[in-house]
């Protein structure tokens, strides 16, 4: 089971490849205890994102292949001086960013085309808040929306919270392309498609299985 950390930054005015620079020691520095899969998020548009971040802000991902290697790791960082001294940097009054907080989420489904690897990869995601007993309606209808990212060369992942408010989202949903291409493609699909006009029908009634919190397009910028 994929575990997710995802951590929030308020980039500073002028000081977004600083950021990069640190976020980069931070992989160095993370490489000493474990394998890194971690990659920095440019949001390039939203509102009401993750932490109340919107365009210009950037959120890392940090993948680990179970609970248990995340634990292992947390355990290694906290007596890794590397780490800490960029973590250390990052909470200061010098950095480039205000840390606006982490999440941690677990994956329960993945598909589609191979995830992207390179940076200039877009994701479109959305978080959503499921109504209780609807999951499965949402996920026939996830189902269709996968299918046609897939077509257009996307890989798609759904995660959820494993610590978070009860008023906030319970599924996050995101479509990965290896450029805007895919990603301009199924935004044509989502408005125009037949089959996913009809789908979309149940969650603009007066009782929808769900609704959207937040969405957003991120661009990866290093790994």
């Amino acid at each position: 089971m994929t575990i997710r950390r995802v951590d929030f930054a308020q980039v500073k005015a002028g000081r977004l490849q600083e950021y990069v620079e640190v976020f980069d020691d931070m992989k160095q520095a993370m490489s000493a205890v474990t394998t890194p899969m971690v990659r920095l998020m440019l949001i390039n548009h939203g509102e009401n994102g993750p932490a109340n971040l919107t365009t210009g802000h950037c959120y890392s991902v940090t993948d680990f292949e179970s609970a248990a290697k995340y634990g292992e790791f947390m355990n290694a960082a906290r007596e890794d001086e590397g780490i800490q001294k960029v973590w250390r940097h990052i909470h200061s009054a010098d950095s480039p960013v205000v840390h606006r907080g982490s999440g941690l989420l677990h994956q329960i489904d993945a598909g589609g085309a191979p995830a992207p690897g390179q940076d200039g990869s877009v994701s479109f995601v959305r978080a959503w808040k499921i109504a209780p007993g609807m999951m499965e309606v949402a996920r026939a209808a996830g189902a269709v929306m996968n299918k046609h990212a897939e077509d257009n060369g996307g890989h798609y992942q759904v995660m959820r919270p494993m610590v978070a408010p009860s008023s906030g989202p319970n599924v996050i949903v995101s479509f990965t392309f290896p450029d805007w291409a895919g990603l301009g493609a199924l935004l044509d699909e989502i408005n125009d498609n037949p089959e996913i006009q009809k789908v979309a029908e149940s969650f603009r009634s007066a009782t929808p299985p769900g609704v959207i919190l937040g969405a957003g397009i991120a661009t990866r910028i290093a790994s």
